[in-house]
């Protein structure tokens, strides 16, 4: 099983501390399922979340070396979760700032309160029209959805998929963003789930979510 979405990569943003940390992490993702982890840093220029590509795949071969010396099998990759910013695409062009596994796909983070439908869509034809395919992070979480759920299903149209929150299912981030992702469930509008693990108490949640998904 692939968690598409973590923050497992140490000391790079609000996720893991420290190698420790991220080694446990590795842990409770196995007991929950997982074999495969894709890390997704956040990347948000001109914040204190914004450590580049190179920094990361440092990282990454940190964790991979010490996942090996443990024993545990788990395949890990990098990737960004990139917020909507209007110079995204020349960081990813740049390769500031990455792709999924260094595949064409863009996992997507959008502001939870301010976004418009419309200034989504143009974003997402702007990605598209560069040779990205997105994947929208955790929209059962985004107030604009939340009031209007056919909101998604003309993102969908538009050819992007749909990444949802495993502990959204079990009431983590409140009961709202609960019933809009079963709302989602049910009206099979999610093609990938995440644990967007911050720390090992990430992973026990989703497999909590598991249990009920």
């Amino acid at each position: 099983m692939i968690d598409l979405h973590s923050h497992i990569l140490f000391d790079v943003d609000d996720g893991s501390e420290n190698i420790g940390q991220s080694i446990r992490m590795v842990k409770r993702a196995l007991e929950v399922g997982f074999t495969h982890v894709l890390a997704t840093p956040h990347y948000i220029g001109n914040t204190e979340f914004n450590s580049d590509k190179k920094n990361n795949e440092n990282i990454l071969h940190i964790l991979k070396d010490s996942i090996a010396s443990n024993d545990l099998p788990v395949e890990l990759y990098l990737g960004n979760e990139c917020f909507l910013e209007m110079d995204l695409i020349d960081k990813l062009q740049k390769q500031e700032v990455t792709t999924l596994n260094k595949t064409s796909y863009v996992l997507l983070e959008v502001p939870r309160q301010r976004t418009m439908f419309s200034s989504l869509k143009n974003f997402v034809f702007e990605l598209q029209l560069n040779g990205y395919s997105v994947i929208l992070a955790h929209p059962e979480r985004y107030d604009f959805v939340i009031r209007d759920i056919g909101i998604l299903r003309e993102i969908i149209k538009r050819d992007v998929l749909i990444q949802m929150n495993l502990s959204s299912l079990i009431g983590f981030y409140g009961q709202e963003v609960q019933r809009t992702a079963n709302q989602m469930v049910d009206s099979n509008m999610v093609h990938f789930i995440g644990s967007d693990a911050h720390n090992e108490k990430g992973y026990e949640r989703a497999g909590e979510a598991l249990d009920r998904l």
